[in-house]
């Protein structure tokens, strides 16, 4: 058995994947997800919102543009970050 706690802030860019990616996890029942429209590669995360987090994945064209943002919001102590960087052949 696994318990798990915590909350999931996800973003995306464009406005119709943020409504589908929630409209699925509220199917989903996981209720303690968060979908925002954000470009977080110019604008950063919503400090507001998590000023700091466990870990931060990134799965967008370009992580690394994104690692001065990441630097804003993870633990120092022992936050986590993982990049998934596709690619197209």
């Amino acid at each position: 058995m696994f318990l798990v706690s915590g909350h999931l802030y996800t973003y995306d860019y464009s406005s119709d994947r943020v409504e589908a990616a929630s409209n699925d996890f509220d199917r989903h029942n996981l209720g303690n997800v968060t979908c925002l429209h954000r470009n977080v590669l110019l604008d950063g995360f919503d400090l507001s919102l998590h000023p700091e987090v466990d870990a931060v994945f990134l799965d967008l064209p370009e992580p690394w543009t994104a690692i001065k943002h990441v630097n804003k919001v993870l633990k120092p102590d022992c936050g986590r970050i993982a990049c998934f960087c596709p690619c197209v052949e």
